[in-house]
C-alpha cells in the first residue's frame, strides 16, 4: 500500500483524513518540515525534527508528540518503503475547531511518503537560472503551511524560464528562495543570508563544511550580486545546485570552482552516515 503515518498510526493513504473544520484546513494553520533518505538513512533527522518544534511554537502551536516519537514514527514508516531513495513530508495541523479560529481538541499530525523528486544532471553542470521576487514572509523562521506567495513566485519563474524565485524584501536585501536558501561567492569569502530566512537544515550543512575563515551569514543586497564570483542555492531535495543567471545577471558558463569544492565535500558528507548522526537501523 502507498502508507502514511496519522496520528500514532501506519495507514494507507487513503485512510488519512482531516475534519473539514481542520483549522489547517479553515485557516491554513500549520506548519510542516521535510527531509530525505540517502539509502533508506533519514538525513538530519533530529535535527528536522527540533526544526518542526520550532516552527510550531512561532505561531503558538504544541507539537503532539515528543521528539523521540516523531523519530520512531519516522522510522516506523520508512519499513514500509522499498526505496532507497524517499522525500518525507511532516505536517501538523491546528486540529478540529468549533469557532474556526481557536481549536481546544489538539493538533492532527501525518506524514507522508513520496519518491525522491530530483533536478536533471543538467543542471548541477551547466547551472540554472532563477529570479528575485518582491516577498518577505511572515514569520520567517516557522516554516508554515502559508505557501501561496511561493506558488506565485514560482509561476512568475517558470514564465520566464527559471527554476526557482529568490525573494527580496522593499530595501532589495536577498533573503531565500521559496524552497531554498542561497549563497554568494564574492571577494574570497562565501555568504549567506543570516536573518529573516528559514534556517535550512542542508544550509547549516554547508555553513559547517566552509572554511570559517571564508564564511560570513549577514545581509546580502541584489547589488551584491554584482561582481559577485559564483551563486548556488541549497535544500534537502536540490542538495547544492550552482546558478548561472539571476534575472538578467550572468555568472560564468557552469558550476564555478568553490562550487565544485562544496559540492564534492557535501557527497562525501553524505555518503558518511557516521558524521550526520544516525543511529537508528532499518
Amino acid at each position: 500500500m502507498n502508507a502514511g503515518w496519522m496520528n500514532g498510526k501506519i495507514l494507507d493513504e487513503k485512510e488519512m483524513v482531516l475534519p473539514v473544520r481542520d483549522l489547517g484546513v479553515l485557516r491554513g494553520y500549520g506548519v510542516f518540515d521535510f527531509l530525505r533518505t540517502y539509502k533508506k538513512r533519514p538525513f538530519h533527522l533530529e535535527d528536522h525534527m527540533v526544526r518542526l518544534q520550532h516552527s510550531a511554537r512561532e505561531i503558538g502551536m504544541t507539537i503532539p508528540y515528543s521528539l523521540e516519537e516523531l523519530e520512531k514514527a519516522m522510522i516506523d514508516l520508512l519499513e514500509y518503503s522499498d526505496q532507497d531513495e524517499v522525500g518525507l513530508r511532516i505536517v501538523c495541523t491546528g486540529g478540529f475547531s468549533r469557532d474556526s479560529l481557536t481549536s481546544k481538541d489538539g493538533c492532527n499530525l501525518f506524514i507522508l511518503m513520496d519518491p525522491l523528486k530530483k533536478f536533471p544532471p543538467m543542471y548541477y553542470e551547466d547551472g540554472v537560472k532563477i529570479i528575485t521576487y518582491r516577498h518577505m514572509r511572515f514569520q520567517p523562521e516557522a516554516k508554515s503551511l502559508n505557501y501561496i506567495p511561493a506558488m506565485e513566485a514560482m509561476q512568475e519563474a517558470d514564465d520566464k524560464g527559471a527554476v526557482e524565485a529568490l525573494y527580496c524584501d522593499e530595501k532589495g536585501r536577498l533573503l531565500e528562495g521559496t524552497t531554498s536558501n542561497v549563497f554568494i561567492r564574492k571577494q574570497g569569502f562565501w555568504i549567506t543570508p543570516g536573518r529573516d530566512v528559514l534556517k535550512g537544515v542542508t544550509r547549516q550543512v554547508i555553513m559547517n563544511l566552509i572554511d570559517p575563515a571564508e564564511l560570513k551569514a549577514e545581509d546580502i543586497y541584489i547589488s551584491d550580486l554584482d561582481g559577485a564570483e559564483e551563486v548556488f542555492i541549497t535544500s534537502s531535495s536540490k542538495e547544492i545546485v550552482p546558478v548561472t543567471q539571476v534575472d538578467e545577471l550572468r555568472f560564468g558558463d557552469g558550476a564555478g570552482p568553490e562550487t565544485k569544492k562544496l559540492m564534492k565535500l557535501f557527497r562525501h558528507y553524505v555518503d558518511s552516515p557516521e558524521k550526520w548522526g544516525f543511529n537508528g537501523s532499518l
